[in-house]
């Protein structure tokens, strides 16, 4: 598994108090091995993990902990007021409106696009059906003409005949 710098150096602390599965271990610590700046930060974090291990070793005389005698009460939040509320409702319709905007802009730029495309693709079947007949009808006038020609030949040849004859 591949690890990015920025993946290792969200995992630092984890990987330093040992709560990293082994894969995710040695993923780290192979990263580890070829980073200068990953090397560096964990380097930073060794220093901060030994600044609190010594803290936490220190006497503190000052510090006392009191079991409370009487139970309190558990703190409820407060109802949010109705003017947060329609405040939120009034951000949450701003954003969603410009947040849609866009995208409407874009789905309306699509859909002439699209229209213009669909336009221009049954001009071009109908241009295209022109062309076909047109050809079909340059190729039976071609085939007419190549037939009277051949008429006109053999007409001819038979007419040079007579003539040739009767000389």
């Amino acid at each position: 598994m591949s690890v990015t710098c920025e993946h290792c150096c969200g995992q630092l602390l984890d990987f330093l108090y040992g709560l990293l599965d082994p894969a995710d271990e040695a993923a780290v610590l192979a990263h580890l091995a070829h980073c200068p700046a990953c090397t560096a930060a964990k380097a930073d974090a060794d220093g901060i993990q030994g600044l609190i291990a010594t803290a936490a070793k220190a006497p503190f005389p000052e510090v006392t902990f009191v079991i409370p005698t009487e139970a309190t009460p558990a703190v409820v939040p407060a109802k949010p007021s109705r003017r947060l509320s329609w405040a939120i409702a009034a951000s949450l319709l701003v954003c969603s409106f410009g947040l849609m905007t866009p995208a409407l802009r874009d789905y309306l730029a699509y859909r002439d696009q699209s229209t213009a495309v669909a336009d221009a693709s049954a001009k071009l079947a109908k241009i295209e059906a022109d062309d076909a007949a047109r050809r079909d009808d340059s190729t039976r006038t071609i085939a007419r003409l190549d037939r009277q020609l051949t008429d006109a030949r053999e007409s001819l040849k038979k007419q040079l005949k007579t003539w040739t004859s009767a000389e």
